[in-house]
């Protein structure tokens, strides 16, 4: 009686539903009043099955205010429509575009649902509009309800279930809400727009279904399985909302997924990036688990074009071939592919707007200094050349601030 959709899990030999705006049509609202409540779905077979095909990630839009939506409206929906039709049109990625929303769709202003919901099926490119598979993040739960049903309903009613699965050829996709509500913030006159109390993790109920889902997935041992979700899984948590707790799911989940051939894990919520390998959970195939966390579609809240870390704000294109991501590139919002990094000389002195004085630490002045944005230090060799000549670059692996971005207060 609570349930508020029906939907289908889409084969990989079937087209993905659009319905005439552009959205994902594999679901429909229950009317729990009517005495006979049916939805018919149609689906279309495809001639051959999607083995190749381009996956557009969008972490954390977080629209606040008219003046957000604008931005995202102007700047960035435009920005991944020229980034196809150049991609598509080189060859370099597949005309079978699908897109992820990694959560946090709006900023606790419940008033930004509409213009949100229409913007999200606006994501278009020379060949069509692109249907983007949403999530919900902490802050698409409601902080003015008392119960977890109630919380998730303004998401449900504008963007679909929120927790589903689909297929494209050797790949199955698993969409899931790792928010648990658990209440809500008192009024706070400095702070109009209060997050709901919640956890990170998952209920016995959805991981429950997540085992059934995943038992319906023939020949998974040559598959891979690419598991969507807002909060990171990362080292874990003991409580709170910044990793996955222990005690919700946090080893289940991660052993579910080693069943697969390969697993891929995509997050946002943090609003920068980082690349973890698990590598305590070994897929069939050989691999470890790997966690992507992208930064945000809206950076620092739209305040800047920058992420809380100095990563530009963005969002990023994945081509995905069989059973891997056979090219993996981080695209910043009106900026070429080729600005992936930003260098400093760590003798730089830098001069704040209060006079306050910025500078290196002793140890890495003299020192030629490389913020590489979404580098994976497992698997990537990163090189210093000058004149020819190879400098290795060693990892600093405490933290740093970055004083392009570094605000003083």
């Amino acid at each position: 009686p609570k349930s508020r959709t029906v939907w289908y899990r889409t084969p990989s030999r079937y087209r993905m539903a659009q319905d005439e705006t552009g959205a994902p049509a594999f679901y429909a609202y229950r009317d729990a009043s009517a005495r006979l409540d049916r939805h018919d779905f149609v689906l279309e077979p495809l001639d051959n099955e999607e083995n190749e095909f381009t996956l557009v990630i969008l972490a954390d839009p977080q629209c606040q205010s008219d003046f957000d939506v604008n931005r995202l409206r102007t700047e960035t929906i435009p920005d991944v429509g020229r980034t196809l039709d150049e991609g598509i049109g080189s060859g370099r990625y597949s005309a079978n575009v699908y897109g992820v929303g990694l959560g946090d769709i709006i900023y606790d202003n419940f008033d930004i649902w509409a213009p949100m919901h229409e913007l999200f099926r606006s994501v278009s490119w020379s060949g069509g509009k692109m249907p983007v598979y949403n999530i919900p993040g902490n802050h698409d739960h409601s902080n003015k309800v008392t119960n977890a049903y109630d919380a998730i309903d303004n998401y449900i009613r504008w963007f679909g279930p929120q927790d589903y699965s689909f297929d494209r050829g050797k790949v199955h996709f698993v969409m899931m809400d790792n928010i648990i509500f658990t209440g809500t913030q008192p009024d706070n006159e400095q702070k109009p727009w209060n997050n709901c109390l919640y956890v990170s993790g998952f209920t016995d109920e959805q991981m429950e279904w997540l085992q059934q889902d995943l038992a319906l997935v023939d020949g998974k041992e040559d598959k891979l399985v690419v598991f969507c979700t807002h909060s990171p899984f990362r080292q874990g948590a003991e409580t709170g909302g910044g990793n996955v707790n222990y005690g919700r799911h946090y080893d289940d989940v991660l052993s579910a997924l080693t069943a697969f051939k390969s697993a891929e894990i995509l997050i946002g919520h943090t609003h920068y990036p980082e690349t973890y390998i698990h590598k305590d959970y070994v897929c069939k195939g050989g691999g470890a688990i790997r966690e992507h966390v992208f930064g945000s579609v809206c950076g620092a809240w739209w305040h800047a074009n920058i992420c809380v870390d100095g990563t530009p704000n963005g969002y990023a294109v994945y081509q995905v071939g069989g059973t891997a991501f056979t090219d993996e590139v981080a695209r910043f919002t009106g900026q070429p592919e080729t600005l992936q990094m930003r260098v400093y000389d760590g003798n730089q002195v830098y001069d704040g707007t209060k006079g306050v004085e910025f500078k290196w630490e002793e140890d890495l002045k003299g020192k030629f200094i490389a913020t590489v944005w979404y580098a994976n230090p497992e698997d990537w060799k990163i090189e210093f050349i000058q004149d020819g000549v190879v400098y290795p670059m060693q990892q600093v692996t405490r933290r740093q601030r970055d004083w392009c971005c570094y605000s003083y207060f």
